[in-house]
């Protein structure tokens, strides 16, 4: 019962991501097992830190309310997908209701 409860609230919020919403669709029972056993809230304040630079990201974030600033520093000038620049180096991008971040870790 809990299983089921646990995929009713989480399901539709992992489908947001195309992979979640293809495996959902391919297996429908190991997605209520991950709704289960890998789902977790986070409630966070203003200004709170989800994950630093240089560690390691072991999950993915979907923003469900509100909106997140996500800030990627390097040393190269590489570019990362999630980050805007301009000529003053990286700034924020905004990470808003009904979308992710850090899926790397997939």
């Amino acid at each position: 019962l809990q299983m089921e409860l646990h995929h009713e609230v989480y399901c539709r919020r992992l489908e947001w991501h195309p992979f979640f919403q293809h495996y959902s669709e391919y297996n429908a029972p190991a997605m209520r097992a991950i709704c289960h056993k890998a789902i977790g809230e986070l409630a966070l304040v203003a200004g709170q830190a989800v994950f630093n630079n240089g560690h390691l990201a072991d999950s993915v974030f979907f923003v469900t309310d509100g909106i997140q600033h996500y800030y990627y520093f390097t040393n190269t000038e590489e570019q990362v997908c999630a980050m805007e620049f301009d000529d003053d180096g990286p700034r924020a991008k905004v990470v808003t209701a009904g979308t992710w971040a850090c899926e790397a870790v997939l």
